[in-house]
């Protein structure tokens, strides 16, 4: 992210939160009237993590971040937002059905395979590299998987903030 003198200033700059401090930063600026864009041809060096256990983790923590967001400013949690969700509990309803209504399940297995299918395929194509094709699949369903967890136990943590305080609001 780049930025001017005057964004810093006018905005207080970047302010540590723990969780989101980009979002938290990049929503103060359109507040400000300031105009924020994608430079497509900017390079952008992003640390990710080395393993899957650390990707997890770093993904886990965005979920949470996106609650958190919300509650500095209501209404930045967005439709595409809950898409990782939807996927999680797609997948583990997908178990369900097996017990319960095995046809349906095959036909929901098909779609989960076909999704992870085209990404293998997409992947291995544009990078010509077998492993990273698998890889692909192996990252995109820790991403989808860490962010849902993560969004679903911040927003439980949230839920039940927001509980406790009506309770101890009725009773004043």
């Amino acid at each position: 992210m780049g930025i001017s003198k005057a964004v810093f200033e006018k905005t207080n700059g970047y302010i540590i939160t723990r969780m989101g401090e980009d979002i938290e930063f990049s929503i103060r600026i359109i507040e400000n009237g300031f105009k924020v864009g994608l430079i497509p041809e900017a390079f952008v060096y992003h640390k990710r993590r080395t393993s899957l256990s650390q990707f997890y983790r770093q993904l886990h923590f965005f979920g949470r971040a996106r609650i958190n967001i919300q509650r500095f400013f209501p209404g930045e949690i967005k439709l595409v937002h809950t898409f990782p969700v939807v996927f999680l509990l797609g997948f583990v309803l997908n178990f369900i059905l097996l017990a319960l209504f095995p046809s349906v399940f095959r036909w929901t297995t098909l779609i989960i395979l076909t999704y992870f299918g085209l990404i293998f395929l997409d992947a291995t194509y544009k990078n010509k590299h077998l492993t990273i094709g698998l890889l692909s699949v192996a990252t995109s369903f820790t991403q989808l998987s860490a962010y849902g967890v993560g969004f679903i136990t911040e927003g439980i943590t949230r839920l039940k903030e927001l509980v406790s305080s009506k309770a101890s609001d009725n009773k004043k």
